[in-house]
Parts: C-alpha cells; sequence; structure tokens
C-alpha cells in the first residue's frame, strides 16, 4: 500500500520557464532531467516522433499515461489527473525522483509540456519548461539530437502526494461562478474558432461553444515566433482579459492540457497562479444540463468588469468565522483572564469609592423638589447631545465603518451593505446599550441612597434611561452612516436639535434653571 504525504507541499525553488543557455547551464550544476512531452491534438505518433529525434538523455513522458487516466464518467473530461499513487508510479519508472529538477520540452512552444510542469510544480518539485522547446534547443546548441529506441531509465523514488484542491477547481465550483456571476474570470486557451463556436461540433468537441462568462485566451496568443513573449507584454495582455481585477483566475482549454500554458505564463510574469480546471471543456460539455455560449466575447478589447453587486452572506459569514479563528488563536487566555481581573478590580473599585464620596443621609426637601422640577428637562437635553453625537460619529462612518471597509477591502468586492452590516448593527446596539444601562444603574442606585424612593426603583430607572442614550446614540450613528452624512450636516442638524431643547422648554413653560442659563430664543 502506498502511503502519500498530505503535507502543504513546498514551494519550488526553480523558475517555471527556462531559455535554452540556462537549461544548459543548469544540466552542468544540478541533477536535471529533460522531459520530453510532445503529444499531438491530430492524433500523430508522440512516441515514433520522439525516437526520430529527442535531447540527449531526455525521456518521454505520454500525456495519455503518464499525465491522466482513462474516464470513469464522460463529466471528468478526456484527461483527468491520475491518482497520486498513480502518478508517483509513472515519475518513478521514468527516472523522476524527489530530488530531480524537470525541464519540460515540446515543439510547440511548451502547450503539452506546461502539463507536467503545472502537474510537478503543483505538488513543491522543481520543474521548469524550456522556452521554445525542442527548435530553440537546436538553434541554440547545434546538437545532434539523439535517435533510437527509448532507452530505459533506473526507477528513481517519488513519494506520492495529494493533488492540492486550492489549485484546482471542480465542475460545481465552475458552475457556481457561472450561476453567481461572482469576480472569479474563466480563461479559455483553446482557438478562437473552438470558442466561438464556428468550427462546429467535431470529435474534440461534440458540442460547440465556450463556458458562459469566460474569456478567450488562446494558448499560441502568448507565444511569438515558437517562444514566450517578453513579460511585459505577457503582463500587459492578460490585463487586458481582466486578470487584474478578478480575485480568483480559472484556466482551462478542451481537456486540461494546453490551459497549463496560460498558468506558466501568467507565473512567469509574476501573476499570481490561476487554478487548473481539469475536465474543462470536454467535461463540462458532456452535462447536457451544464449551459453554454457561442460567439464572441472580445476579451482582448474590453476589459473584464466586474457585475456583481453584492456578495453573499456565506462568505461574509467565512470572512468573519476565518477572522475570529485567528484571534482566538492569537489570544493568550492567562493575559485575557488577567485583563479581566484588573478591569473588574478597577470598575469595582471605582463605584465603591464614588459610593463612599456619595452621604447616606437624604437631601432636603427643596432639593428633591428641584430634582423633580428640573431633573427631566437636563437628563433629556442629555438624550439630545447623545443623539447628535451619534449623528456626527455616523458622519465619520460610525461605529460600523470599519466592518464595511474591512469586509469590502478582504472580499475584493462590493458588499449589500444592509446585509452584511446587520450583524455588527446588532452587536454595536447590544453592548452601547448594555454600557449605558450598566452606568445608569449604578448612577440610579448612588442617587436613590438620598432622593425620596427606593434605590432599587432608582437603579431601574438609571438603567432604562442609559440604555435609552445608548440606542439613540446608536441609532443616529446608523441613521447617519445609512443615509451617508457629510460632517458639516451632522454637526448642523445635532447643533439645531440641541439648541432648540432649551428653546423648546421656554416656549412650553418649563424649568427656571433652563430659563437662566439659555440665550434668549425669541
Amino acid at each position: 500500500m502506498v502511503s502519500l504525504n498530505v503535507s502543504v507541499p513546498k514551494v519550488p525553488t526553480v523558475p517555471v520557464v527556462v531559455s535554452a543557455s540556462e537549461a544548459i547551464e543548469l544540466a552542468a550544476s544540478t541533477r536535471v532531467m529533460f522531459a520530453d512531452v510532445r503529444w499531438y491534438l491530430d492524433g500523430r505518433d508522440a512516441r515514433a516522433i520522439h525516437e526520430a529525434g529527442r535531447i540527449p538523455g531526455s525521456v518521454f513522458v505520454d500525456v495519455d499515461r503518464d499525465l491522466a487516466r482513462p474516464s470513469n464518467t464522460a463529466d471528468e473530461g478526456r484527461h483527468p489527473f491520475p491518482s497520486p499513487a498513480a502518478f508517483a508510479k509513472h515519475m518513478s519508472r521514468l527516472g523522476i525522483g524527489d530530488d530531480v529538477h524537470v525541464i519540460a520540452y515540446d515543439d510547440t512552444g511548451g502547450m503539452t509540456a506546461s502539463r507536467l510542469v503545472v502537474m510537478l510544480r503543483m505538488i513543491g518539485r522543481n520543474a521548469s519548461l524550456l522556452d521554445g522547446g525542442l527548435p530553440a534547443w537546436q538553434t541554440l546548441t547545434g546538437r545532434e539530437l539523439e535517435t533510437g529506441p527509448i532507452r530505459g531509465t533506473k526507477q528513481a523514488t517519488f513519494t506520492p502526494r495529494e493533488w492540492p484542491t486550492d489549485r484546482l477547481a471542480s465542475t460545481d465550483e465552475v458552475a457556481r461562478i457561472v450561476e453567481s456571476g461572482t469576480t472569479s474570470l474563466l480563461l479559455d486557451a483553446r482557438a478562437p474558432e473552438r470558442f466561438t463556436g464556428a468550427a462546429g461540433p467535431s470529435t474534440v468537441d461534440p458540442r460547440a461553444g465556450h463556458i458562459p462568462s469566460a474569456r478567450n485566451a488562446p494558448w499560441s496568443t502568448v507565444l511569438r515566433d515558437g517562444v514566450l513573449r517578453p513579460i511585459d507584454e505577457l503582463d500587459d495582455h492578460y490585463r487586458q482579459l481582466g486578470v487584474g481585477d478578478a480575485d480568483d483566475v480559472v484556466a482551462y482549454c478542451g481537456s486540461g492540457v494546453s490551459a497549463c500554458l496560460n498558468i506558466v505564463a501568467m507565473e512567469h510574469c509574476g501573476i499570481a497562479r490561476p487554478r487548473l480546471f481539469v475536465a474543462s471543456w470536454s467535461g463540462w460539455s458532456a452535462v447536457d444540463d451544464n449551459p453554454i455560449e457561442t460567439g464572441e466575447a472580445s476579451p482582448l478589447t474590453s476589459p473584464f468588469v466586474p457585475t456583481i453587486t453584492g456578495t453573499g452572506l456565506s462568505a461574509v459569514r467565512a470572512l468573519r468565522r476565518a477572522r475570529q479563528k485567528n484571534r482566538l488563536a492569537e489570544l493568550e487566555w492567562f493575559e485575557a483572564l488577567y485583563r479581566v481581573y484588573l478591569a473588574a478590580f478597577i470598575f469595582g473599585g471605582g463605584i465603591l469609592f464614588i459610593s463612599g464620596l456619595v452621604p447616606d443621609d437624604p437631601v432636603s426637601t427643596s432639593m428633591a423638589s428641584d430634582v423633580t422640577r428640573f431633573g427631566p428637562g437636563w437628563l433629556g437635553l442629555a438624550l439630545v447631545l447623545a443623539f447628535a453625537m451619534g449623528l456626527r460619529s455616523g458622519s465619520r462612518g460610525g461605529p460600523l465603518a470599519l466592518e464595511d471597509a474591512d469586509v469590502r477591502h478582504l472580499l475584493l468586492a462590493p458588499v449589500a451593505r444592509d446585509r452584511v452590516l446587520l450583524r455588527p448593527a446588532v452587536q454595536k446596539i447590544r453592548s452601547i446599550v448594555f454600557a449605558g444601562a450598566a452606568t445608569g444603574a449604578v448612577a440610579g442606585q448612588l442617587a436613590g441612597r438620598r432622593l425620596p424612593g427606593t434605590s432599587m426603583a432608582w437603579a431601574w430607572s438609571g438603567m432604562l434611561w442609559g440604555a435609552t442614550a445608548g440606542a439613540m446614540f446608536v441609532a443616529a450613528a446608523l441613521l447617519a452612516h445609512g443615509l451617508r452624512f457629510r460632517g458639516w450636516m451632522a454637526s448642523g442638524i445635532g447643533g439645531i436639535c440641541t439648541a432648540d431643547w432649551p428653546c423648546g422648554e421656554n416656549a412650553r413653560g418649563g424649568s427656571n434653571s433652563f430659563r437662566r442659563s439659555s440665550p434668549d430664543c425669541s
């Protein structure tokens, strides 16, 4: 039984593309093995062509046998990945071991050799594409090619590793991209006539067309005279396709072979590697229920523009779960308990200290009368101030600004603000209302020690007032944030409300205290 290495693959330490001259230098200083990965869609015998002329010492890698397996179902496509154990067995048979640097080549600019490069690098092995392939090698070296039957190679040790799921896209994932219209980008490496459907049904494409929303990125467009175009041109090429505006790129072709050249070219020019949809068009089109499109997509003239107007709550929940998990992982429980203890000690001690400053003897009858007459007005003014402060806070983003910006940044997509901010809004209301209620309860309990009535009644009254003040603050902040008030608007409305309160009290014949302390409101 073959055991699998399920650890995270290491990052390859060699460049993804090497020139013929670089390949010669590498072969002289490191353990390099050349791999001939020629394969032809028209059915030519690649093995016979390999025997007719190859780079000396190279091994022949059969795309159908070594880099794929027979399809169990039509939706797997023509070239599904072999199992990790089978792939390791094939590599071992070819003499490719764990410590070998594989330089893969073909005679089509890397169209088929890239499949081996992508598969090896995907599991952390050192592999590179020979830029220009066999023709470039011949032109540079002028050496005679090796001919004759394939020689036997000494079997090597190649440790099986699971295919990383984060580098592959399943049919279900592609279907979700098509259905949801996310900012994921599908790149189709097939020729334009196959992409548009103009070529019509054929042996390789029983159904003509392409996956809806895909962009046509023919593998041949990354080449010039059989070699990769300069890096700046490749970068511009992929930017025009919309790669820079997408948060996820999925490469596909007819059967998961030529799409690998797009993956190699993107890594070569410093763009994040796209995921490979191995089943590709042959797998997608085999399912009658899968939608297809025909016609031009104009990828080279129209940059990709995200059409998403909102982000699903599942993505937001996943973001928050990951964020919470990271915060908990960074939490030092001893330090957290110490902070709780310290906070309880400080606030509890503060309450006891303030309680000690408040005498227990009842206030005079005249003072109690003043509290009864003027207290509601001052408490009302405090509520108005809380409302005004909430408006000002909301105009600056308020208590939810960070959440909104955080989600936008991490999801790299627009968000439906009313849905994504519901949870933090409830959390903010709950926290601030609780803090206000607790503060009001303490203040009410202290007031009840000197004012008529029971301490419990005063504590409950203070708690209700504090909760109301906290709710008004958050409600005003949410209102200003939702309506996108500017700072001057929030300040103006808050100022008018605050100034109007004493004026309104005077108009209603309110307290002498307000009349004495307020400006002329006539």
